[in-house]
């Protein structure tokens, strides 16, 4: 008797076991892996490649001429000081450090009269700016249509899915086939678009393009703005480095301030200081009047205590350590002008060499590109065929990171840049003489087809 209980009993631990193992894994088998982000992707691609030749032309961050990662010296400077002032190390107030928040807003909108009517909330960098303006749009104009670039950084709509954007279509902006902006077809979309539609916009330095409207081009998007009240949600992601100067680089946010709109702008420093790690970021909603800038302040803070309570501290002390003092600020800006200048000549030495070797095509498109991010102008086989045959690792769309290149690499690069151009420009005449051949004799169509069938096949 006791035997037979000892076996149940034996059995029905077995089956409880089996079948808390089978919910487990029911569990767990419920849940589906997103796809890898771009950037991450692109960077596992580089770091995979075995060869000896491979360049990251890929990477989302500010390199040096030496290809090495930066910290300013005016960083350097403030970090110091700040390790010995002995500070502690409490929580900030929820919607961040004010001295900060009083500087980045600044450094944005200048020192206008509508700063009150600004709320001003610090972020876990760019992506938790942008994170949180997507969230609030969608929490408080839901009936809004959204509107983003048909190029524009790989993450955009990833964080806008994130943030309850589900719904969200591209307007014309960048022309791949001339390298040029579609300002015409732009400004007609605009238009054509419903009343208070949200547009994002890059304020400077289009990432991944390098393409930026002129002065007068920005005042036409802003004038349909007005007129079609449409809600501009900037990103300013490289303040100070698409033209030298940080005041330059937020004119254009300024100019839309000024005329009245209600905006939105997800601001980092993450570029312009080169201090990835600290995740410096800030989020200003330009409103009516100060009475609504205290609610939508509100508002975000009960966002940020629901989602991670409190932004990171130390990067809001450099940030306003730096600009609050006179001679940080313009060691700082001394750095922005440095690291502009080095993009600008980059981009002059590729043009240059692609011109000496004769590359077919012509390249001063590069010289109108601004900012830390330039288009190539190359088809996909092109690009396909710089990873693959060259080990040059690029974003999508055959766009690169200029600060990747170098004294060391720009010479392979661009002696890469004209056999991909050259090898594709000959196997496309090659195509075209067998046509006409086939036209001239068509008595043998069979082996000639069977030729242009090889030539396409190796093209690709």
């Amino acid at each position: 008797y006791m035997g037979f209980i000892y076996l149940f009993k034996a059995r029905m631990i077995r089956k409880i076991t089996q079948k808390s193992k089978f919910l487990r894994r029911a569990i767990w088998d419920s849940v589906y892996g997103d796809e890898v982000p771009t950037p991450i992707r692109l960077q596992q691609a580089f770091e995979s490649d075995p060869s000896e030749k491979k360049v990251n032309l890929a990477s989302a961050r500010y390199r040096s001429s030496k290809g090495q990662p930066v910290i300013l010296d005016v960083v350097k400077k403030v970090e110091r000081d700040l390790c010995n002032d002995n500070l502690d190390k409490e929580y900030p107030a929820m919607e961040g450090f004010p001295p900060f928040l009083k500087c980045s807003k600044e450094l944005v909108f200048g020192n206008t009269m509508l700063l009150d009517n600004i709320s001003t909330t610090q972020t876990v960098s760019g992506t938790g700016a942008l994170q949180m303006g997507f969230h609030f749009m969608t929490q408080r104009v839901p009936d809004s249509k959204f509107y983003f670039p048909n190029s524009t950084w790989s993450m955009h709509r990833s964080i806008a899915r994130r943030g309850g954007i589900n719904h969200f279509q591209t307007y014309p902006y960048y022309n791949k086939a001339t390298n040029s902006l579609e300002i015409t077809e732009m400004l007609d979309y605009f238009k054509s678009i419903p009343n208070y539609s949200t547009i994002l916009l890059h304020a400077c330095g289009h990432n991944p393009t390098g393409l930026d409207p002129t002065p007068a081009e920005w005042d036409a998007i802003m004038k349909v703005c007005v007129e079609k009240q449409h809600f501009p949600f900037f990103d300013l992601a490289y303040q100070g480095l698409a033209s030298g100067d940080l005041a330059k680089d937020a004119e254009v946010i300024r100019k839309f301030t000024e005329a009245g709109l209600q905006l939105f702008v997800a601001q980092t420093y993450s570029d312009n200081l080169v201090a990835y790690e600290e995740l410096i970021g800030a989020a200003h909603f330009v409103c009516t009047d100060s009475v609504t800038a205290r609610k939508v302040a509100s508002q975000n803070k009960l966002f940020i205590r629901r989602n991670y309570g409190s932004s990171p501290i130390h990067g809001a002390r450099l940030v306003s350590r730096i600009i609050e003092n006179p001679k940080y600020y313009e060691m700082w800006k001394k750095d922005v002008q440095d690291m502009h200048a080095r993009l600008i000549s980059t981009r002059k030495s590729l043009r240059d060499s692609l011109c000496d070797m004769k590359t077919k095509g012509n390249w001063d498109f590069l010289l109108k590109q601004t900012g830390m991010y330039s288009s190539l102008g190359l088809n996909e086989a092109q690009a396909k065929n710089l990873v693959s045959r060259h080990h040059i690792h690029l974003l999508d769309d055959a766009c690169i990171n200029v600060s990747g290149l170098n004294d060391s690499n720009i010479g392979y690069v661009a002696q890469a840049i004209n056999d991909v151009v050259t090898r594709q420009f000959s196997i496309d005449h090659s195509i075209h003489l067998l046509s006409l051949i086939h036209i001239s004799e068509p008595t043998r169509p069979e082996r000639i087809s069977y030729a242009v069938f090889c030539l396409k096949k190796k093209k690709k």
